[in-house]
Parts: C-alpha cells; structure tokens; sequence
C-alpha cells in the first residue's frame, strides 16, 4: 500500500496530454521541438528561452491541475493540500499561481486543459509568440514539414 500513496505523491513525469482531448497542444509541441532543434542550430537563444518558457508553464499548469484534483476540498492547504502534495508553503503555491498567471477558483470548478490554459493571463501570450516564431522561423520559412 505504501508503494501506490508514494506512486500519488509523485508528479507526473512526462507533459503527455490526450491527443484526443488536446490536438492542437500535440500538434504545438512537436512544432516547437522542430523550432527549438533549428533554434539552437542556429545559436537563436531568445526562441530558445521563448519554447522552453512555454512548455514549463504548460507542465506547472498541468501539474498543479493534477495535485488539485487530488485534493480533498480542491485547496491549498489542509491535509491532502496542495501545499503539503508540493511540500511547499501556502504563499509558494499563491506565488506559483501568479507566476502562471492563474488562480485558486481556476482550478477549483473541474476544467480540460485547454481551457484552464485559457484562463491564464499569461500563457495564452507565450503560446502566441511561440506560435509565431513557428510560422516565420527562419526569415518567413515555416517549420513545418510539408505533407
């Protein structure tokens, strides 16, 4: 029994969200690995700190949304808290929702990820960019491979 409780205490390892439930996340994340490939060829560290921005807030977004749903009352405190999940304080996960620009009635009422990634006052922006380095990088190039 001791190896399922530490088995939940464990954030997920991977960002893997349902291709079903979150195409157009899929598709994004493997746009930005061809991105960051050619990012770093070419020594473009500003698009490199750009996707890896990006897809660290999305895995906080997601974590987060994991340890609240664990929670018993969808809180930060408490026992089965997210605070105690995270073993960190009460102001460090206000801090962390800040920081993703989200709050605590975001993850309260249950939401797909998409639309909490909506919610934010803040990712929708890095997405946005990281969307347009996309479709212009390099000088008007996409890179997408054609189909």
């Amino acid at each position: 029994m001791e190896s399922d409780d530490a088995a939940l205490a464990e954030p997920p390892a991977t960002f893997a969200p349902s291709a079903a439930a979150e195409p157009w996340l899929d598709t994004l994340l493997t746009d930005s690995q061809a991105l960051e490939d050619m990012a770093i060829d070419r020594g473009d560290v500003e698009a490199v700190e750009s996707i890896h921005a990006m897809v660290i807030a999305l895995l906080q977004v997601r974590q987060l949304q994991n340890y609240f749903h664990r929670s018993p009352s969808r809180s930060i405190q408490g026992p089965g808290g997210v605070a105690e999940q995270l073993n960190l304080t009460r102001n460090a996960v206000y801090k962390r929702l800040e920081a993703l620009g989200l709050e605590v009635k975001h993850f309260r009422v249950p939401m797909h990820f998409g639309e909490l990634i909506q919610s934010s006052s803040l990712i929708p922006g890095m997405i946005s960019k990281v969307k347009n380095l996309i479709e212009t990088y390099p000088q008007g190039t996409s890179v997408r491979k054609p189909r």
